[in-house]
């Protein structure tokens, strides 16, 4: 991957929709070069796919970032679990305060508390750390 490789990644990140012709006009290369760029970037996995941002506060959604403490043994399994709930948005290994954080999706306080509740009943779980989002600082694409 080199700099026009990472200049693409930046406008994508900024707008998924931004047209091959218009990235090619941005970084001085012709749509043809782009095109073919973007599937290999797509082939190697470095572009997973495409999504939509959508703002919670308009669907009326509440969102937790939630720590997940987990007993090292139980690691696989807990994340294959935790991953499969259609509740978490997006999870990750961390190797800050928590083992796994997990961006948990509900309609109202007490869908969130039952869903933070299954977590911890998972074997494995120590402790289940939940942050309701309350606000917006920035978008992507901002």
């Amino acid at each position: 991957m080199d700099a026009r490789d990472r200049r693409i990644l930046n406008i994508l990140s900024e707008n998924a929709r931004t047209s091959f012709s218009e990235i090619a006009r941005r970084i001085g290369i012709t749509e043809a070069a782009v095109r073919k760029r973007i599937q290999k970037l797509e082939r190697s996995g470095v572009i997973l796919g495409y999504t939509v941002v959508i703002n919670p506060q308009k669907t009326g959604e509440m969102i937790s970032l939630t720590g997940i403490d987990v007993a090292p043994e139980y690691l696989v399994e807990v994340s294959r679990r935790v991953g499969r709930m259609p509740c978490v948005r997006r999870a990750w290994f961390s190797s800050g305060d928590h083992t796994i954080m997990a961006e948990v999706v509900c309609r109202n306080t007490s869908e969130l508390e039952e869903r933070h509740k299954r977590i911890s009943r998972i074997k494995g779980v120590k402790r289940v750390c939940p942050s309701v989002l309350s606000g917006t600082i920035k978008w992507p694409g901002e």
